[in-house]
């Protein structure tokens, strides 16, 4: 598993994948095409906006927001600060 899930990127490889373009997933999706974009620029998505397009390209891409984060130095460096905020 890569440490940045790229999710903008995983929609648009699945888009392609199925034959599909923008202009299909924005009309069904009732977007603009300027909000697609923002998606795809940004990254950023609500999670009912995510399952609609999970649905339509048949692909489940909330699930790659429940496997269990890789751990890193500054997750490991977290943890040790908020069991000490813990045990206070």
């Amino acid at each position: 598993m890569t440490e940045n899930i790229q999710i903008e990127k995983l929609v648009q490889q699945q888009l392609a994948a199925e034959g599909r373009n923008v202009t299909w997933l924005c009309e069904k999706l009732h977007w603009q095409r300027k909000k697609y974009y923002r998606f795809l620029f940004n990254g950023l998505i609500e999670v009912h906006e995510l399952q609609k397009i999970s649905i339509l390209l048949n692909h489940d891409f909330v699930r790659y927001f429940s496997l269990p984060p890789k751990k890193t130095k500054s997750v490991a460096n977290w943890v040790q600060i908020w069991d000490k905020l813990d045990t206070q």
